[in-house]
């Protein structure tokens, strides 16, 4: 007597594989991965794009303020400026005008080099730019 083997379990086997939920994580976690980790190294590039614009904000303040009280000349004024940025081997554009009555300290990098993958460099042209004007004190 050969009785086939679905009509024991009462499953065709068609049926069976149609309704197995087995790997279907693997298949989520296939389509999702990839976005997922672009979404993380989006972010994580624009963080550092961000902080790099922050610290240049701060050093072109800070180099402005040593000026316009005297505490630095025009000529240390540049190297004073590279020692309060981040990331140091990147392509900043630094420029320093001292007159009798104020200081104007600018640095600026292109976007292409202002990320950590350069992954948002694509999609924004341009450069960020932090220029800071104080007025000078009395010698």
């Amino acid at each position: 007597m050969v009785v086939a083997f679905h009509k024991l379990i009462g499953i065709r086997p068609r049926a069976r594989f149609r309704d197995s939920e087995d790997g279907t994580i693997s298949v989520e976690y296939a389509l999702w991965a990839p976005a997922i980790l672009l979404t993380f190294i989006f972010i994580a590039d624009l963080a550092f794009a961000l902080t790099l614009n922050a610290t240049m904000w701060h050093g072109s303040r800070d180099t402005a303020r040593a000026l316009s009280i005297h505490r630095i000349n025009e000529e240390q004024a540049v190297p004073y400026l590279k020692e309060r940025l981040i990331a140091p081997g990147r392509d900043y554009a630094f420029d320093v005008e001292v007159d009798a009555r104020a200081v104007t300290v600018s640095v600026s990098i292109p976007f292409s080099d202002a990320g950590v993958t350069n992954t948002i460099s694509r999609y924004i042209k341009g450069n960020f730019v932090a220029r800071v004007m104080m007025y000078r004190e009395p010698a």
